[in-house]
């Protein structure tokens, strides 16, 4: 009997002691909430000094305010939603000015990016990818800070950027379009619309979507819709302000990425292979310029793609590649100027550097 009493009186007193704990927090919430804005900046802005200038804990600064840690919380959210703190994220400054200059000259280019890397990445493809992508998406704003038209490519790492871009509320006036169709339906890298998709959100921008593979059957859709679309992508390529985008090893013998190849009959011709350096943006190339491997395209399908000699047009034609497969492409591409800025890694553009002393010495 003495037990249940104890057992009675405690659990009064746990029940009085969260009652009264709950009056307080709700007489310190409506305090909170009759505030009018002029009093409610000034404690956003006190208790975000606390917790950011001062380093003071969740719990100490609610000590100090006399509300809960839960309501701090909340204050500080609504400080970043009111523009009271302003977070700011950034790589530190690295030392790579050398080898950026020397890259510009190799290959003839008006700017280059390299990010810091260690040796271990070279034997992991995903990770330097992953890493590149990081870097690359800390400096897309800036660099498309005052371009208006933007194209954007397909890929691995141009997919990891899209995964990996900071918000920009500030972003004003632009709009994202592809510069190839989508390919295949299991291969989320190559699915443009969905890349220009994160990219308009990140940038709070508009979005011109192509919503049909880079061979398209043209009876799949009504002509009239597809010439328009078409159309209108076309004008969009001749007037981008800027465009992002990778190259991809030269095809193997007897592969090429592209999926629609297969479905649509197309014959493998080993010549399309052969003579390439690489593929970029659906199409392939030399140190000649593109092969016009399209014309092998039987008359009722039709390549979706942005011609790359189109992109020596751009202003700001942005290529982000890494990898010891890509040395050849990147060079080729850079020579036939269909693109003026770079950005990679330290190992790939040494790699870069060194494939260039070969061929001269050849």
């Amino acid at each position: 009997m003495s037990i249940d009493i104890t057992v009675k009186v405690f659990v009064d007193y746990l029940a009085k002691m969260l009652y009264n704990k709950a009056q307080k927090d709700f007489m310190r919430a409506r305090r909170l909430v009759n505030m009018n804005d002029s009093d409610l900046n000034l404690l956003l802005y006190r208790v975000s000094s606390f917790y950011y200038n001062d380093n003071l804990s969740q719990n100490e600064i609610a000590k100090i305010e006399k509300v809960s840690r839960s309501q701090i919380s909340r204050l500080l959210i609504m400080a970043r939603e009111r523009g009271i703190v302003e977070i700011k994220l950034s790589l530190p400054p690295m030392d790579t000015a050398a080898i950026e200059a020397k890259l510009a000259e190799a290959l003839s280019i008006s700017k280059v990016m390299v990010s810091q890397t260690h040796q271990s990445d070279k034997n992991g493809r995903d990770n330097g990818v992953s890493r590149l992508a990081t870097y690359a998406s800390s400096l897309i704003p800036a660099l498309l800070e005052d371009c208006g038209t933007i194209g954007l490519g397909w890929g691995r790492t141009i997919y990891n950027i899209s995964t990996q871009l900071p918000i920009n509320r500030e972003s004003r006036n632009k709009m994202f379009l592809p510069l190839v169709g989508n390919s295949g339906t299991h291969n989320p890298f190559l699915q443009t619309s969905s890349i220009i998709n994160r990219f308009s959100e990140r940038f709070a921008a508009s979005a011109f979507y192509a919503n049909f593979s880079c061979i398209y059957h043209k009876g799949m859709l009504p002509d009239a819709y597809f010439d328009e679309s078409i159309g209108q992508l076309n004008r969009y390529w001749d007037s981008l302000d800027a465009a992002v985008f990778s190259v991809g090893p030269k095809p193997e013998d007897d592969s090429f990425y592209i999926s629609e190849v297969e479905a649509a009959g197309i014959s493998r011709e080993k010549a399309w292979y052969k003579c390439a350096s690489g593929e970029m943006l659906g199409h392939l190339y030399s140190t000649d310029g593109q092969i016009e491997w399209t014309e092998l395209i039987p008359q009722e399908y039709q390549f979706v793609g942005i011609s790359l000699n189109k992109l020596k047009n751009i202003s700001k034609a942005i290529c982000v590649a890494t990898g010891a497969e890509k040395i050849d492409a990147l060079i080729a591409a850079a020579r036939n100027g269909f693109f003026n800025t770079l950005i990679t890694d330290q190992i790939t553009g040494q790699m870069i550097l060194d494939r260039i002393d070969e061929l001269e010495k050849e």
